[in-house]
Formats: structure tokens, C-alpha cells, sequence
């Protein structure tokens, strides 16, 4: 059985779009990665943390090694293409801004969907993929230990191309 999943973390495991890679990043203790390895709908899950105590334990605790990647890394240093689903959680609206700055400085960020939560500036977090290629789909409000957790889901407006790759750098 995996891990129980705070009513936050299962209202972003319910927007995780089926079939597509997952990335689980700022994982902490990678509770969402895990759930979405043992449902089998998705095919490839990505932990990305830059703890890297927390990647050792995670690398060594999950039995599905060839579905997995772990990076022990800032993922403002993240240097893989991000395709599928991305969820960051649990860490403040100004460390999801400056991480999804980088991303789009680096044309990395090709996700279909992006979940973000932000424990603090919101309005810095919505404003973060305004310039992107997303729209807003839903936010969602969860009450987590007395305080209230916005949850922000946005879907690729257009669909990527390899032709997004010849224009890095040109937003």
C-alpha cells in the first residue's frame, strides 16, 4: 500500500493527466510520485528535489527503477525537457516563479499540464506562466492544517512542436 496522500497532494494527483510522464518536483518525500507509480496509468514518473538525502531514500525505497528518474538537484538547474504533467508543491510562490523563469529561459518546459501550489504569493505565482504558452484550466482551494492552499491548474494552449525549440530564447 503506498502512501496516504494529504487532501492537497490527491487534489493534485487528480488533475495528473493519464498516460503522460509525471514530474514531481520540490517532491519532499515524494508521496505523489509514488502514488502515481503504483496506479500504473502513468509512464514515467520523475522525482526532483534538491535534497539529496531525500533522492537517496526515495532511489532506494521504489522497486520500479526502469519507470523512474531522480534528480538531486535546484530545479531551477534542471536541464531535461519537461514533457507530461509537472506538479511543484510545498514551497513558496517565489521559488515556483524563479523555477518556471528558468524553465522557459532554458525552453525546457513542454509540459501538457502544469500544477502548482504555492504556500505563499499567489498572485506572483498566476502571473509566473502568464507570458507562456498556458491557459488556466481550475484553481481549487483545499484547507490543510488550519490554512487554506490554493491550487493552480494550467493546460498547454497550443500543442508543442519541435518548431517551440527554434524559438528559445525568444519570448
Amino acid at each position: 500500500m503506498g502512501p496516504m496522500l494529504s487532501a492537497r497532494l490527491q487534489t493534485i494527483y487528480n488533475f495528473l493527466l493519464p498516460g503522460t510522464e509525471v514530474w514531481d518536483v520540490c517532491c519532499d518525500h515524494g508521496y505523489l510520485g509514488q502514488a502515481a507509480l503504483q496506479a500504473k496509468t502513468f509512464s514515467h514518473v520523475h522525482f526532483v528535489d534538491r535534497v539529496s538525502n531525500i533522492m537517496d531514500r526515495l532511489r532506494s525505497e521504489i522497486l520500479e527503477p526502469e519507470c523512474t528518474n531522480f534528480y538531486a538537484i535546484d530545479a531551477r538547474a534542471l536541464q531535461e525537457k519537461l514533457y507530461g504533467t509537472v506538479s511543484i508543491a510545498g514551497v513558496g510562490g517565489n521559488q515556483i516563479s524563479k523555477i518556471i523563469e528558468s524553465w522557459q529561459q532554458q525552453n525546457i518546459l513542454h509540459a501538457q499540464r502544469v500544477i502548482l501550489a504555492p504556500q505563499s504569493h499567489l498572485g506572483l505565482v498566476k502571473n509566473c506562466l502568464a507570458s507562456a504558452d498556458y491557459q488556466p484550466h481550475s484553481q481549487t482551494m483545499v484547507q490543510e492544517r488550519g490554512r487554506i492552499r490554493h491550487i493552480l491548474v494550467y493546460d498547454r494552449s497550443r500543442p508543442y512542436s519541435v518548431n517551440d525549440e527554434n524559438t528559445a530564447g525568444g519570448r
